[in-house]
């Protein structure tokens, strides 16, 4: 078979929502191309929701427009006074007093503040969201919830209904406004669809000992989806053909297809990515069935060189190693954004090999779609992975690398509080002798999403990242003068501040002693720990 065949059959370069009727053809095809090269094939069935758009039209003094929903915007047709907005960052001053308007403003560079200026414009009276892409010729996809934190327990749908446009179709629309009355009709029939079965494809080649090295992709994607995430599966399929009849002796090794990586936790949660994973590795808990897991190496949006890689500290060592002979970069702690992440949350060393900066101007467009693509990357991505497995078998992940981790991310400007935290992090190994353990411990106990609300982005996932968060909050707390700033990490807030030019130097202060605060609780968990560790062991 065609090595690029993924790439280039229609069934796959058909949008594929978890749940629907395209992603089980998705699947079977999966099924019958890997089967050939496994030694077994499992398809494990995830209940998710799923989002289907059908129509999305835009009309202006009888010209009509074509637009696409941005899920989850359900069956609605909604009519307004057009207002245009050429700044986001001046929504704050604009209100729309008779609950009559549609705004029409550029998409934020990062793409998921768009749910921030959609529920910012439903405060000021806004009924619709006109959404026009930065770049010409494109249409943009992004999730939007009505909740303004990301939750795994809660969400809701957005409050008012958002679309795309292009960017050239904006012209239109502004000139249009000009020529009539700036009255605007939007069409939309899209549906969210609850309590439906997205499919986890699961292809195993049996090695040698009881440790598996999972490599992963997604196979859900919006419009053509080709770095995002066909190219991942392209990948697979190279990797089990270069697997099949492979002389040496391997440990066993899981490939996974997973639905549900771009939408479908139930229920509009606003944590609504990665499920698929997430859910299947829950389940895997359940059943005290992780530890044989021993790596997740996943692969998502691979578009042109350099070679990124988000993951877990534990394995800097292969990954330096690897460094020159791919020309690789370490882009920091495995990114909350791949399903690598699911891995992360059970403390699985975890890492995913990307591309994302490269594609950001393509990103979820449907001018992702292979144009411009460097198919050589793959192969080059085959290589690092099996690379990396031999490499961690001889040099497996160290504890000693996430400690020398944190230590050059929090410096020395920090309370002592802050400072025992990681001493006694670093001494764990007196306590729990087997370093495998150490590294699953403090990766899932201690890892954690911090985030500041609102038009700002600002994310930080790391392990204890809410205290990495709370630090460079303290160092840059001039760029929020005159903001509220509220900074959570998961559900909890953690900061609450209003920082003005009259008490800047106040908040610094009481920033600093709400992280020495924060480090004396994780210094708690840490004792909580060891007492365990202690009584286990006695």
């Amino acid at each position: 078979m065609d090595k690029y065949y993924i790439l280039d059959n229609p069934v796959f370069r058909k949008e594929t929502l978890p749940g629907t009727e395209i992603e089980y053809r998705v699947v079977r095809e999966l099924k019958n191309l890997f089967s050939e090269y496994s030694d077994w094939i499992k398809i494990v069935d995830i209940p998710t929701d799923t989002w289907i758009e059908e129509e999305c039209y835009i009309e202006i003094n009888n010209t009509h427009i074509k637009c696409h929903a941005l899920p989850y915007v359900n069956k609605t047709m909604v009519e307004g006074q057009l207002i245009v907005l050429n700044n986001p960052w001046k929504i704050k001053k604009t209100i729309c007093d008779n609950n009559d308007c549609i705004a029409l403003i550029e998409f934020p560079i990062e793409i998921d503040l768009a749910k921030y200026i959609v529920l910012e414009l439903f405060s000021r009276g806004f009924n619709a969201t006109i959404f026009y892409d930065r770049y010409p010729n494109r249409y943009r996809r992004v999730v939007l919830t009505g909740s303004r934190d990301y939750s795994f327990n809660n969400g809701s749908p957005p409050p008012i209904p958002a679309v795309s446009i292009r960017k050239e179709d904006s012209v239109i629309i502004k000139k249009e406004l000009g020529n009539g009355n700036g009255r605007v009709l939007i069409n939309i029939n899209a549906r969210t669809i609850h309590d439906v079965i997205g499919k986890n494809v699961l292809i195993g080649i049996n090695g040698s000992g009881e440790k598996e090295y999972h490599i992963t992709a997604h196979h859900d994607h919006w419009f053509t989806g080709f770095s995002d995430n066909l190219v991942g599966l392209a990948t697979l399929y190279k990797v089990v053909n270069r697997l099949h009849g492979e002389p040496r002796v391997l440990p066993n090794i899981v490939l996974i297809s997973f639905t549900s990586e771009e939408i479908g936790a139930p229920y509009y949660t606003s944590w609504y990515w990665i499920w698929g994973s997430r859910y299947y590795l829950d389940v895997l808990e359940e059943k005290s069935d992780l530890e044989r897991i021993y790596l997740n190496i996943n692969v998502d949006t691979l578009y042109k060189e350099p070679l990124e890689i988000n993951g877990n500290p534990s394995i800097m060592k292969c990954i330096s190693i690897l460094q020159q002979k791919y020309g690789i970069r370490y882009n920091g702690y495995d990114s909350m954004d791949f399903d690598s992440f699911s891995y992360t949350l059970h403390g699985i060393p975890a890492l995913t090999i990307n591309t994302f900066d490269s594609m950001k101007h393509i990103y979820h467009t449907d001018l992702d779609n292979g144009l411009g693509f460097d198919r050589k990357i793959m192969d080059k991505t085959v290589d690092l992975i099996l690379d990396l497995i031999e490499c961690v078998e001889n040099i497996p992940p160290k504890y000693s690398a996430i400690i020398d981790y944190l230590k050059n991310i929090f410096g020395e400007k920090i309370p002592l509080e802050t400072k025992i935290v990681i001493s006694k992090l670093e001494s764990l190994g007196e306590k729990i002798g087997d370093e495998n353990k150490r590294i699953r411990l403090v990766t899932k106990r201690f890892t954690s999403t911090a985030y500041i609300l609102g038009l700002k982005p600002y994310f930080r996932n790391d392990i204890l990242g809410d205290l990495i968060a709370m630090k460079e909050l303290i160092e840059t707390i001039e760029e929020y003068i005159d903001d509220v700033v509220e900074l959570k990490n998961y559900d909890k807030t953690l900061v609450y501040i209003s920082p003005t030019r009259y008490n800047l130097e106040e908040i610094r202060k009481s920033m600093y002693q709400y992280l020495a605060n924060r480090s004396r609780e994780i210094d708690n968990e840490i004792n909580k720990i060891l007492a365990s560790e202690i009584i286990t062991r006695t």
